[in-house]
């Protein structure tokens, strides 16, 4: 059975450092910072992943993948980002289908 991701007090330190930074456009060239509408707040909330670096913005719309699409994109996601291994039930080395069966636990979304 495959852990359940929870935000520890490490990464919120991290994320407390490094958000900062990628608003003046320093660190990672692969690090951005993604900004969400919280659902029952409704405000803006802030996280290191992706879309924004430094004074560049773009507004996106997510939309999310069916599992026939999410399962190649998480087979990939697996092989490059091992450390996310222990979230996952299925291995980088299962076929597509295995991964597609468990698209449903690890939502997969497309940016426009």
């Amino acid at each position: 059975m495959s852990k359940t991701y929870r935000l520890g007090r490490f990464r919120r330190a991290m994320n407390a450092l490094v958000t900062p930074m990628l608003r003046l456009g320093i660190g990672a060239r692969s690090a951005h910072l993604l900004t969400t509408t919280g659902a029952r707040t409704g405000l803006a909330r802030t996280t290191p992943v992706t879309l924004r670096r430094g004074r560049v913005v773009q507004q996106l719309h997510a939309h999310e993948l069916g599992p026939q699409a999410a399962g190649p994109v998480l087979q990939g996601y697996l092989r490059q980002e091992p450390v996310t291994a222990a979230f996952f039930d299925a291995r980088a080395t299962d076929d597509v289908a295995t991964l597609v069966a468990e698209a449903s636990r690890h939502p997969v979304f497309a940016l426009t």
